[in-house]
């Protein structure tokens, strides 16, 4: 029996949605699917979820697979997890097939062994992968991203005898278990012109041989103060850098006999790895010079360094406009911290945006009432700021926070945004001064800050996300 025009209506009526969207639509659709399920975080690359990508959707049905095997976009991303030496050679083969679909568009790949795998005996040898590797190693001129969570014993057996990567513009490396020092393989790849971005963790710099002049954009995870100093010194081009898990020094690379000038660096992040590198840290910020240095974040674990970095700074007279500061630990003397803090922050009269974070109980009184009261008592205490967000435990009252945008109207250079976000403890809930800013400051900060004004003020409580200050106006029985 034939299929007549109203049966066939009747049948398109019935159809989802989807299947009457035309055939370009759909395939951006998958595409944007696609885009949102690659992650280069470490516990997303170890998962098998999210691997299949454009595999589900051509297993729905006939039109859709139609369609995804006919767009090549839908095939630039690739998450390879092997979780049995056995399914190498199945891998090899699906993985070829995969990359070939892409048409040579810039590829975004990422390789991961899982832990199984990489276990202490059951370490994979070259053999055992030299297929995979191979395959994957012939699109090397589409390599646009490229992720690795694997032992860095094979990084050689990876790059085997590749050169030369045109279109190879961001690394992600990951050993798959902590390398020891004596491990000797190097990942090299001597011209990557468009090289911009570069990220890794737990492996000497030594060991990195990769074309760093172009790098824009560098992230390193346990790093020695001589690594830094010499990543600096090879990447002129750097415009950002994050340091993490600091370490001392590694004698690998000697220091300068003169301060290493980098003229292009704008953004510098350090998070030392405990409360015992302060000296270390002290050893790089007197070795280094950054006249074009805009944005510092730095994590206090132990202290300060106020000396080593009001150094820096007065020797690169750079523009330091944005200044972070994160406190992740309590202080064994969060009054001392208090003085260094204030003691840092008046030799950098050039902050416009100061963002102060205080993430563990105890540390209230780094940030009290003495700090507000500065901008008051000394007119030259960050006479240029312009947005201050503080997020932590609090230890200075509402009133304060309205006496500094009285103190910045009254000397005519406004405050533009308070962003303060409020922890607390749960049992604060029977005590409404700790939850609710009283009716007088309430009237103040409002007054100095009204809705539309120039002035922004977001006051939040952490654990709710409550805006308290429209909480405070509800407590009270008052309007804006």
């Amino acid at each position: 029996m034939t299929t007549g025009p109203v049966e066939l209506l009747v049948e398109q009526a019935h159809d989802p949605p989807i299947f009457r969207i035309p055939l370009e639509i759909v395939g951006e659709i998958f595409i944007h699917h696609i885009d949102g399920t690659y992650h280069t975080s470490e516990d997303d690359m170890k998962s098998k979820t999210g691997q299949l990508g454009p595999l589900l959707l051509i297993a729905i049905c006939r039109s859709w697979r139609e369609i995804a095997l006919a767009m090549p976009r839908l095939w630039m991303t690739i998450n390879i997890l092997v979780y049995s030496l056995a399914k190498i050679p199945p891998f090899a083969e699906l993985t070829g097939d995969w990359i070939a679909r892409s048409s040579q568009l810039p590829l975004t790949l990422s390789l991961s062994f899982s832990a199984e795998i990489v276990k202490l005996g059951k370490m994979p040898c070259r053999d055992q992968v030299s297929l995979l590797f191979d395959t994957i190693r012939q699109f090397a001129p589409s390599w646009h991203r490229l992720t690795l969570c694997i032992p860095t014993d094979l990084y050689e057996p990876f790059i085997g005898g590749l050169t030369f990567t045109p279109l190879l513009e961001d690394i992600l490396l990951i050993p798959a278990i902590f390398p020891d020092q004596t491990f000797d393989s190097c990942f090299r790849i001597s011209e990557a012109p468009r090289l911009k971005h570069l990220e890794f963790s737990f492996v000497f710099v030594d060991k990195i041989k990769l074309p760093l002049q172009n790098l824009t954009s560098l992230e390193v995870n346990s790093v020695c103060v001589d690594e830094m100093v010499e990543l600096l010194r090879t990447a002129t081009q750097l415009v950002s850098a994050k340091f993490s898990s600091i370490c001392a020094d590694a004698n690998i690379f000697p220091f300068p006999t003169t301060p290493l000038i980098h003229h292009s660096l704008r953004r510098l992040d350090l998070l030392p790895g405990d409360t015992d590198t302060a000296r270390e840290l002290d050893t790089f910020l007197e070795n280094i010079v950054l006249p074009a240095l805009e944005r510092f974040v730095y994590h206090s674990k132990g202290g300060l360094c106020v000396d080593g970095l009001l150094s820096l700074f007065t020797r690169s007279r750079s523009p330091l406009a944005h200044f972070e500061i994160v406190f992740p630990y309590a202080y064994h003397d969060p009054n001392v911290a208090a003085r260094e803090l204030i003691r840092l922050l008046s030799g950098i009269p050039t902050i416009t945006t100061l963002s102060l974070s205080l993430l563990a109980p105890r540390l209230e009184t780094i940030v009290t009432d003495d700090f507000f009261r500065r901008f008051d008592e000394t007119p030259h205490f960050l006479p240029h700021l312009e947005v201050l967000s503080f997020v932590g435990w609090r230890g200075f009252s509402w009133g304060c926070v309205a006496d500094l945008l009285q103190v910045k109207q009254i000397s005519g250079f406004k405050i533009r945004m308070i962003d303060i976000v409020v922890y607390h403890n749960m049992d604060d809930d029977s005590d409404p001064s700790l939850l609710f800013i009283s009716e007088n400051d309430l009237s103040r900060l409002l007054h100095f800050a009204p809705q539309g004004a120039r002035t922004t003020l977001n006051i939040v409580d952490n654990i709710t996300r409550r805006d308290i200050i429209a909480t405070s106006l509800a407590f009270h029985g008052v309007s804006r």
